[in-house]
């Protein structure tokens, strides 16, 4: 977001409030201004540029809700279901080169959906393993962390001008 992103958010403000006062304007100028400092244009972390995009973080925390929501109905499914069909295992995802962010990002998510862990982590080539219930098809498993390895990534417009140590 840009300076004059201040500006828009603070005539939203105002607009919200259905009052056009200095009290009210200043209020909306502080309020931007603390927000364009949480979401500031470029942050670098060990050589490697993230850009937070609004709607792209909306879209993937909606993915995400969508996908918790998914794993613990297939989780009480696989509960209530009279038998078992768990096959446990662990499944390694190689991942592109991304900042430890980026990283620890998708492995946190992947330990808060259910059925899923995150075990461990190898950062050069970057590779995490997953242990999930139900390992029967890994390419599955891969797909569902790299597709949360691309909102991530997304979210947080990454690219790398330099190659991280």
């Amino acid at each position: 977001m840009r300076p004059w992103g201040i500006l828009v958010l603070a005539a939203v403000w105002v607009g919200l409030w259905s009052d056009l006062s200095w009290a009210n304007v200043a209020g909306g100028l502080a309020v931007g201004a603390a927000v364009w400092w949480v979401v500031r244009p470029t942050r670098v972390v060990d050589g490697w540029h993230h850009r937070f995009h609004l709607l792209r973080t909306v879209r993937a925390v909606a993915w995400f809700t969508v996908e918790l929501v998914r794993a613990n109905l297939v989780l009480a499914w696989e509960i209530v279901r009279p038998g078992s069909r768990i096959a446990p295992g662990i499944v390694a995802v190689p991942l592109a080169p991304a900042s430890p962010l980026v990283v620890k990002l998708v492995a946190d998510g992947i330990t808060l959906t259910p059925g899923t862990l995150a075990l461990d982590v190898r950062h050069d080539p970057p590779v995490l393993f997953v242990h999930s219930i139900d390992a029967r098809d890994p390419e599955a498993v891969r797909r569902s962390v790299l597709a949360l390895d691309r909102h991530v990534r997304a979210a947080l417009g990454l690219r790398h001008t330099v190659t991280p140590t």
